[in-house]
């Protein structure tokens, strides 16, 4: 019992070293070196014992990445503080299965061959990066692969291979560096074909020239608790209108980005504000200005304006994603004992919108990912035309130093996937002017007041991956129950083969 319970610890403390490899802390080889110790710990186990110590280390990993997740709920309005730490012990219960399971189900069905049983581990793992961000969870944050973030020569291969084909080069190369001691030459030569082969895949996904069109991030650095405080709703407008104003470019024909729900009410309802705004941008300038909007059954949509410089709105996106808890509750009537409130404005759920189009503009299509849209692979090969760029306004405000560096980790990861330039206004940051290949041209702080104003990035080529994008399941699938089958056949040949010299004797 005593032995068991320490290589749970062991395998938990291992996690909470995983959870290092993210943002802000991005060490890369602190998490691989934790990924191959848990392969060292579950050697020799069966099945069964796998799944706990597989659960125990994806759930400490989890706990401390997810670790901004309570705060949110402190500013909720009563706060909850209890429900908040629930949440994140609940929440990383459920996503630790996704690791837990894969790992249970490679050392049950495939054979005890090393390279046949690593391949399964690794492409169910992958499988279950998919699941997790298809199913009902909805949680696409902090896939594996995303440790590679600040090695640009290996992560540029997601612009092929997409995060999760990352996150499954992750898990393959973990398990093989375990087995050096025992071949040496071998299993050397696998990890240097593996870094090759990735930094090879990378190579095209470098980011072109900046363009010469001008850009302009807000960033109004508005507290979540004056957010949607009734009496200082203008006050917010007004800040954002005077950054938009206090502009320095004398570049003609800005583009100029606000972040999620600058404008706090239906804009619609508030043609002052769409004057001012017309008063405010000089002719030929675009604002994409984020605010609520509403269908036409009546319902609230977090929404994206494109507003031009006489005031007119000339398109809208509706987010088609909503947050969990944060913009609709499942199983309302349930969890509303719970305190698992939403903390979006107004009594009525959020409605998703229909479709992700591209907005259509003179110097090319413009693709919005409001938010949370932007954590989720493939994301940007749903436009219905290429756009030239990804607009990203976002409010980053709930989650407090740790949470922010990891959402703009999954910008980055879409710009590389999509060879798209991402541009990322926040409410108070991190904000940022992200380029095709992931890389940052600029950016604000967190906590701070102020205009971003650069040149907007090229696009890329299309990329494989964007051109794919879910094709890559079927690899995942391939990679997955192909050695798993083939085991089993290998098996029944040798069972077979076992009785019949049985019968013989």
């Amino acid at each position: 019992m005593f032995r068991r319970t320490s290589r749970l610890l062991i395998a938990a403390i291992l996690g909470t070293i995983a959870a290092q490899g993210f943002a802000p802390a991005n060490a890369t080889v602190l998490s691989l070196a934790s990924l191959s110790g848990l392969f060292y710990l579950i050697r020799h186990d069966r099945a069964a014992p796998i799944f706990w110590i597989v659960t125990a280390y994806a759930g400490a990993m989890w706990i401390v990445a997810l670790r901004w997740l309570p705060r949110a709920f402190v500013m909720m309005d009563p706060p909850a503080v209890t429900a908040g730490w629930l949440a994140l012990v609940a929440l990383s219960a459920i996503l630790s299965l996704f690791w837990s399971v894969p790992f249970a189900l490679a050392r049950r069905y495939a054979n005890r061959n090393h390279g046949t049983q690593l391949l399964a581990t690794s492409s169910l793992l992958a499988l279950g990066e998919w699941a997790r961000s298809t199913t009902i969870i909805g949680f696409a944050w902090n896939p594996l692969g995303a440790i590679w973030l600040d090695v640009p020569a290996i992560v540029r291969s997601a612009s092929v291979i997409g995060i999760t084909g990352l996150s499954f080069g992750t898990v393959l190369t973990a398990g093989l560096v375990l087995q050096i001691a025992g071949h040496p030459r071998r299993v050397g030569a696998s990890l240097g074909f593996i870094g090759a082969l990735a930094i090879l895949l990378g190579r095209s996904s470098v980011a072109p020239p900046d363009t010469a069109q001008q850009v302009a991030l807000i960033q109004g650095n508005i507290p979540q608790r004056v957010k949607w405080d009734e009496n200082r709703l203008d006050e917010q407008v007004d800040i954002y209108l005077g950054l938009t104003a206090g502009i320095s470019s004398t570049a003609p024909d800005m583009r100029i980005f606000w972040p999620e729900a600058a404008i706090p009410y239906v804009l619609e309802d508030r043609k002052a504000v769409l004057d001012e705004i017309g008063k405010t941008l000089r002719t030929g300038d675009m604002l994409f200005a984020g605010a609520l909007g509403r269908d036409a059954d009546g319902h609230y949509a977090n929404s994206v304006y494109l507003i031009d410089a006489s005031g007119r709105v000339r398109n809208r996106y509706d987010k088609r994603i909503l947050v969990p808890f944060g913009e609709y509750v499942p199983f309302e009537s349930l969890l509303e004992a719970l305190r698992l409130a939403r903390y979006a404005p107004g009594r009525d759920a959020l409605a998703p919108g229909a479709a992700i189009p591209a907005i259509p503009l003179a110097d090319g299509e413009a693709g919005v990912a409001i938010c949370f849209e932007a954590t989720f692979p493939g994301f940007g090969s749903g436009f219905t035309a290429r756009p030239a760029y990804i607009v990203n306004p976002t409010n980053d405000a709930w989650f407090g130093p740790a949470g922010a560096p990891q959402h703009l980790a999954q910008a980055r990861i879409r710009a590389l996937e999509n060879g798209l330039p991402v541009l990322r206004a926040t409410q108070t940051g991190i904000s940022a002017i992200i380029r095709s290949d992931g890389s940052i041209a600029g950016h604000l702080e967190s906590g701070v007041r102020g205009v971003l104003v650069g040149r907007l990035p090229a696009a890329a080529q299309a990329t494989v991956f964007s051109k794919i994008g879910a094709g890559y399941v079927l690899v995942f699938l391939v990679g997955s129950f192909g050695p798993i089958l083939a085991s089993r056949r290998r098996n029944a040949v040798r069972q077979g083969r076992w009785n019949f010299r049985r019968k013989r004797e």
